[in-house]
């Protein structure tokens, strides 16, 4: 056989005039692989070997496996999909991974690094697996430092700088428990002042065992000085007893010598013994004075051309001259009429409906006895038609008589009941009535 060497080697043809463009491989070192007019012992970077070809490894992939084009072993740091995740190519590396730039490649973060960039130990968040790290300036700590508190996230626990008075916080940055040199922790809100606010803390100095201090007035005060509880107003409902600079809830409710108002409590006025809503609203009088419209007076008043005078019944309560209450009632607050007072009535008695007088409670009222008189009579004259047959005129005559007085003496009783207003005994009696009505129609049906 005769060689030429027309072509340049490895080409065993090639194109006319282009002895480097191969249209066919020589074998003679063995099968060789014609993939884009050159011949290769093995597929190019970038390619695959199937059915005797090269074939381009998949998109995602710079380079892959010889014999599969999905499965790569780099990837192209300048493409969407630059880090190798396994055999895949991703833009972005597993949980507890980083892309290494330099390699291209999703590499490991190492302990205590939850998440990382760049590096294994550049940390951006913290593993809370009982190890309880703190994350600050991409490393994890073992607790926050002096002027930093802990911001609790879904996946880490953050540390974060306090507010620039803060010495040192806790829970925002604002919330401080330590404030720097020439600063007062103001414990009403904490936070750092230079002077403490007026009314509503107390300055408290420093000692050897602490900073110097606001301290907030005792709850109760809505302002105070000197001293937390010594207080100078107060929060709703409660109202100041200047006497002792407390904040009570009821301004001396049992003897009424003083009043609230607008949550301080005022004696009464000079002239008022009791008073009530305010210090000139009285109740009763000072000795030697007169009870007129709940004001107290030296001498009883004219007014629309009427002498007002002592009352009869205490001589103290201003009146219209004559007059005189009866029994039950009293004088009313302007001395112009009689109101009914609050009465007690004896054992077994109430008050009516007007509370004008005592009647009888409703359980002795309770017409039981007639009910019961009206059933006997219904009965008898059933039992004289069964024995007597035709023979018993006499006894639906007395039946009829005394049917009538009980009659009478129901109409009677639902009237009383009603004026009354013994609403138990009306409804019974209106029954009683109805029943006794009935036992008549009865009567009259059997007998005429």
């Amino acid at each position: 056989m005769t060689l030429t060497f027309d072509c340049n080697y490895p080409c065993e043809e090639c194109r006319q005039g282009q002895p480097d463009v191969c249209t066919k491989c020589n074998d003679i070192q063995g099968d060789m692989i014609l993939y884009e007019s050159k011949c290769y012992l093995q597929c190019p970077p970038g390619t695959f070997f199937e059915y005797f070809q090269c074939k381009l490894c998949d998109s995602k992939c710079k380079t892959c496996e010889y014999l599969s084009g999905t499965s790569c072993t780099t990837c192209d740091g300048d493409s969407a999909y630059p880090y190798l995740n396994g055999k895949d190519c991703s833009p972005t590396c597993n949980y507890g991974e980083f892309g290494n730039a330099l390699t291209n490649e999703c590499e490991a973060c190492e302990v205590p690094c939850a998440e990382c960039v760049e590096t294994p130990n550049k940390c951006t968040t913290c593993r809370q697996d009982n190890l309880d790290k703190y994350f600050l300036d991409f490393s994890c700590r073992e607790k926050c430092p002096v002027g930093y508190y802990v911001q609790l996230e879904a996946r880490n626990n953050v540390c974060l700088e306090c507010s620039d008075n803060c010495l040192e916080c806790d829970l925002t940055a604002d919330t401080c428990t330590k404030c720097a040199e020439g600063w007062i922790l103001n414990g009403l809100d904490s936070t750092c002042v230079q002077e403490c606010p007026v009314g509503t803390t107390i300055f408290s100095p420093a000692t050897i065992d602490k900073d110097a201090t606001c301290d907030p007035c005792k709850t109760s005060c809505k302002t105070c000085e000197t001293t937390v509880d010594f207080c100078t107003s107060c929060r709703d409902p409660l109202s100041l007893d200047r006497n002792e600079a407390k904040c009570i809830l009821e301004c001396d409710i049992f003897e009424q010598k003083s009043v609230s108002v607008q949550n301080v409590c005022y004696g009464c006025s000079s002239s008022c013994e009791t008073c009530q809503f305010s210090p000139d609203y009285c109740l009763t009088c000072v000795q030697g004075t007169y009870f007129y419209r709940n004001s107290c007076k030296a001498k009883c008043p004219m007014i629309n051309d009427y002498q007002f005078t002592p009352s009869k019944e205490d001589g103290v309560t201003c009146v219209i001259e004559g007059l005189r209450c009866p029994f039950g009632w009293k004088v009313d607050e302007w001395g112009t009429g009689c109101e009914l007072v609050n009465q007690v009535c004896e054992t077994n008695y109430e008050l009516n409906w007007d509370k004008s007088a005592c009647i009888p409670i409703s359980t002795f009222w309770i017409p039981f006895p007639i009910v019961i008189t009206m059933a006997v009579l219904c009965i008898v004259p059933i039992v004289s038609k069964i024995k007597f047959k035709k023979h018993t005129l006499i006894v639906p005559s007395f039946t009829i008589f005394v049917s009538f007085c009980e009659s009478v003496c129901i109409v009677v009783l639902v009237a009383q009941s009603y004026k009354y207003g013994i609403t138990p005994t009306f409804y019974l009696a209106i029954v009683s009535l109805i029943f006794l009505f009935a036992g008549n129609m009865f009567f009259s049906l059997m007998y005429f």
